[in-house]
């Protein structure tokens, strides 16, 4: 919208009597000030305005008047005004028009826009490789970044040198797998798995012993991505094999893989070598030597439900009392 040099004047003289009201936190008598000055074709203005009808400063939050007003002030070539509508949809989780936008700002010159971009490929969207172009064009302008921009950028770096090539793989899976694209994470956790990455050889395990739309079950492969996990002492990797031959009824292959995790430091693998001495091997004493061990050590280091569970047993057992300050002796 073309506007008058007198229109224009008196918007400038209204986006002054605004910054006024607004630096003396007069909220209520600026806004008609602004909206008049934005209505007069302000840029700046309409951007302020859309930030007012975003977070509700001046009354009720309206986001359709606020995305209306930053949109107008886009289409006058308003770099703020692009950003702002990618921090928009950024903080609704709408990625796809989060990034839409970012990179319109990026195109005319808002280089933030590039770290906001990385940052939704690397930690949200899960397109790695555009994550990393990015990060490596927010570095490249990093003298021409905004003072939050830059500190943002040194936190995404410092994220990026800590990460290895299977923790990248690991996130880029599990956004997949939230999504319910299995059969596109499948490729990832086998790659990450390959890469060694025991998260990745656990998650594989599950996708493979139990099977997932889209992903046919092929217990022979999954049970050797658990075992390659133990391979690397994790506890989960054992104790999962354990879980997969309890479901088969195999008590004494499930025994010998929970003993495994427990000796990694696995305390709530004691809760399932105490349901299979009471059944099918029928040995209260041993159980409650078990189930004792879930309280041993630091209560995080075993869940809400299993610690829930062993207390249960005991209850029922009648040896609520061993759990009043005993301490657990080693037990097989």
């Amino acid at each position: 919208m073309k506007i008058s040099d007198k229109q224009k004047k008196r918007a400038k003289d209204l986006h002054q009597h605004w910054q006024k009201f607004s630096d003396e936190c007069r909220h209520v008598k600026a806004f008609p000030v602004l909206l008049e000055a934005a209505k007069l074709g302000d840029e700046e203005a309409q951007v302020e305005l859309g930030y007012d009808y975003a977070y509700g400063m001046s009354g009720a939050v309206d986001e359709d008047e606020a995305l209306r007003w930053w949109k107008r002030a886009y289409k006058q070539g308003s770099l703020a005004a692009a950003f702002n509508l990618g921090m928009f949809f950024r903080d609704a989780k709408q990625w796809k028009k989060a990034l839409k936008w970012f990179e319109r700002a990026v195109q005319a010159g808002d280089d933030d826009g590039t770290v906001e971009i990385a940052k939704i490929h690397l930690r949200y969207a899960g397109d790695r490789v555009e994550g990393l172009r990015y990060l490596e064009l927010a570095r490249a302008a990093k003298d021409e970044l905004t003072t939050p921009a830059r500190l943002e950028l040194e936190r995404l770096l410092k994220e990026k040198k800590a990460l290895t090539p299977g923790n990248l793989l690991h996130m880029e899976a599990d956004l997949l797998d939230e999504r319910g694209r299995y059969a596109e994470a499948l490729p990832v956790w086998l790659k990450g798995a390959k890469a060694g990455d025991t998260s990745c050889q656990i998650n594989l395990g599950n996708y493979l012993t139990s099977g997932k739309k889209g992903v046919p079950a092929d217990r022979e492969q999954g049970m050797y991505w658990y075992e390659q996990a133990y391979k690397q002492d994790d506890a989960v990797g054992a104790f999962n094999i354990g879980m997969t031959y309890r479901k088969e009824e195999n008590a004494d292959e499930a025994f010998r893989w929970f003993e495994r995790a427990v000796e990694l430091g696995d305390r709530e693998a004691h809760l399932a070598l105490a349901k299979i001495w009471l059944r099918p091997r029928g040995n209260k004493v041993k159980a409650i030597e078990h189930l004792n061990a879930v309280f041993s050590g630091n209560i995080r280091d075993v869940s809400g439900m299993g610690r829930d569970e062993a207390r249960t047993l005991l209850r029922r057992l009648g040896a609520t009392k061993s759990l009043r300050g005993k301490k657990t002796k080693a037990i097989r």
